[in-house]
């Protein structure tokens, strides 16, 4: 589970693009070994990226209070050439560079080459 969640400024950007019928869908998934720096609306990118390249997550519309309410993106990353102490997990609208749309801090997640951990992101949208 996150400890740290921020939607980035660049995330509410992409929001606008997407309501303006502009822009990517942030369904992008990276993860990286910086999570002792909190995650915070002023991201950019990971703090400390692992090598391996993004993956394209599977995004749905789903409904948590009312209906279409939510969106999901389910992504599975594998670590390919050397083991790792994951710690942060980010988003983003493009497969490389592109904007964080959000980033998440957690307690490490031990992986060796080979291992795969599999991450849900849900985005719920808020009554009033």
């Amino acid at each position: 589970m996150a400890k740290v969640v921020a939607l980035t400024y660049k995330g509410l950007e992409i929001i606008v693009d997407r309501l303006r019928g502009l822009g990517s869908e942030p369904k992008y998934a990276h993860w990286g070994e910086g999570g002792d720096i909190p995650a915070a609306a002023t991201d950019l990118d990971l703090v400390e990226p692992r090598a391996e390249a993004r993956v394209a997550g599977v995004s749905s519309k789903q409904t948590t209070a009312v209906t279409g309410d939510t969106y999901q993106v389910v992504a599975t990353l594998t670590a390919e050439d050397t083991p790792a102490e994951i710690t942060e997990f980010g988003l983003f609208d493009s497969a490389s560079g592109g904007r964080l749309f959000l980033r998440a801090t957690f307690d490490p997640i031990n992986v060796s080459v080979g291992d795969s951990v599999q991450f849900t992101v849900i985005v719920v949208g808020q009554e009033g």
